[in-house]
């Protein structure tokens, strides 16, 4: 824990005493360029957020309204693959449905398309990842309405306002604020999909700024003083919106429904939900689809051959797995510590256990990958170890999500298992592998295959410290975009989204068949 914490201090206080000078807000408000990329992060993030909060609450709404439906389940998998789908998957799935040669530019619709995307291209894609989260979140405080108050909504058939204003605002609404702070920092932050998609100059965000800085200028004090900047954005909105930590832990819930409602039936609404439905479908299931059927596989074939390949491929699986152990060893020891202070009552050192975890949320990767360079390179030469700096950037970039997963099941679990296992002759390490693991193998390969998703798709750190010597797949595929090889992008994106969901598929099966056969 103290380690994590003073791993994360003197990162800030290495890009602070490289980059903060005494004139910091002088040069702050003087300077037109650092203004206009504030403003234009600042921008783009309060518009993705507002559209992914409004797009994925009415999805949640139409989708609880419409529990019974054929392929629902279906649609809401499909959905909610892209929160770990790759960002350079995503990026070219946008291309293919919204750019100026795509799917809908050769449709009648074409001229509802504006010249150049830019900003929107942006706004779309955060809308493509963050309208799921928002449904998610908001579905499951939906799910979480008491049965009582269904069953007396159902008998007394509220009318379609009435529902919402009585019980599905005060549920979403509890939820709102948390959700929102966490998309804001998540669209803040966004990297690889503002690089790709952000049209130049007139869209560069904080976090470009900051990789330009560093890896064509090398100028170091002006990529310290960019992350110092963002960051400071990044902790006025923690403090604005709350730590967010209702979302992690609503994305295990399931979605059964027992009790209809009656505005589920009116004519009007499911017209309404049908359509926000088509909606959701088309900003997030069809660009993949799109993806997958104009991909030129057979031009891009050839990369198969080759050893270049099979060497990013190989380094990206390794640090997805080395990444997700991390995470996971990591999320247990805090869990384990954060037990130990709730029957003592020490407060401050749950203070502590959650700040060390939730600063990693707050910087951004670029920012952790800015700093780790900087305090490394007088001592080592970064490009050699280049492997295991990214592994733990990564790991420690998963942990905020990996926590929340674990956290709330383990303290559950010790909370009611502390007696029982105090009367058998269990060691601390006999018990941890024959009791608490199988109990959570649920959450354990939930979170594995999260931060495994997460860490093979990643293009943050990497741009920082990849070279031709060491790639991963999305940093491979990131310098054919940067050449035009768009048949070698297409065959690395598909290959990219079958792995990373099936890193993820893999991991909560196998975990979950260990869990079953030790319980046995």
């Amino acid at each position: 824990m103290f380690a994590l914490i003073s791993l994360g201090f003197l990162c800030l206080w290495t890009l602070a005493n490289t980059g903060v000078t005494s004139n910091f807000f002088t040069q702050l408000l003087s300077d037109s360029y650092i203004r206009h990329v504030i403003f234009i992060t600042i921008k783009q993030a309060l518009l993705s957020v507002f559209f992914a909060t409004l797009i994925g609450s009415l999805g949640a709404l139409a989708f609880h309204r419409r529990a019974q439906f054929k392929g629902r389940n279906i649609l809401l998998l499909a959905c909610f693959s892209a929160m770990i789908m790759p960002s350079t998957v995503a990026a070219l799935s946008l291309l293919k449905l919204w750019g100026q040669s795509g799917f809908i530019a050769q449709t009648p619709l074409a001229f509802l398309l504006p010249q150049k995307l830019g900003l929107w291209s942006v706004i779309l894609a955060h809308v493509f990842f963050n309208a799921p989260l928002v449904m998610r979140v908001c579905l499951s405080a939906l799910d979480a309405v008491s049965a009582a108050n269904k069953r007396s909504a159902a008998l007394l058939h509220l009318s379609a306002w009435q529902y919402f204003w009585i019980l599905d605002w005060p549920a979403i609404r509890a939820v709102l604020p948390s959700i929102m702070g966490l998309v804001f920092l998540l669209c803040a932050t966004s990297f690889s999909l503002v690089l790709m998609l952000g049209g130049g100059p007139a869209v560069t965000t904080l976090e470009v700024s900051i990789y330009t800085s560093l890896r064509f200028d090398f100028n170091l004090p002006k990529a310290a003083f960019l992350s110092f900047v963002q960051l400071i954005i990044c902790l006025i909105v923690v403090r604005l919106f709350g730590r967010g930590r209702t979302h992690i832990s609503a994305l295990s819930r399931t979605y059964e429904r027992a009790i209809p409602r009656a505005d589920s039936q009116q004519s009007f609404m499911r017209v309404i939900d049908t359509l926000i439905i088509a909606i959701i479908v088309v900003l997030t299931i069809l660009p993949v689809i799109l993806l997958i059927l104009q991909s030129d596989i057979s031009a891009g074939a050839y990369l198969l051959q080759e050893a270049r390949f099979w060497q990013a491929f190989s380094n990206s699986v390794l640090l997805a797995i080395g990444a997700s152990m991390l995470a996971l060893i990591l999320a247990f020891t805090l869990g384990f510590l954060a037990h130990e202070a709730r029957l003592r009552g020490k407060n401050f050192l749950l203070q502590m256990i959650d700040i060390s975890h939730s600063l990693f949320l707050l910087i951004p990767a670029l920012v952790l990958g800015t700093a780790l360079f900087i305090l490394l390179r007088p001592y080592i030469d970064v490009s050699a170890y280049a492997f295991w700096i990214l592994m733990l950037g990564n790991g420690l970039l998963a942990l905020p999500f990996c926590h929340r997963i674990i956290a709330p099941a383990l303290l559950r679990h010790l909370a009611e298992t502390d007696r029982l296992c105090e009367m058998l002759p269990l060691s601390q390490m006999r018990r941890l592998f024959i009791i608490i693991l199988p109990s959570l193998r649920s959450e354990i390969g939930f979170a594995l295959g999260l931060s495994a998703a997460l860490s093979f798709g990643d293009l943050g750190i990497i741009t920082l410290f990849g070279s031709q010597s060491f790639e991963t797949l999305p940093y491979m595929m990131f310098s054919f975009l940067s050449r035009y090889g768009a048949e070698e992008a297409d065959i690395l994106a598909l290959i990219l989204l079958c792995t990373s969901l099936g890193l993820y598929g893999l991991f909560t099966k196998l975990i979950g068949l260990w869990g079953v056969r030790v319980a046995r």
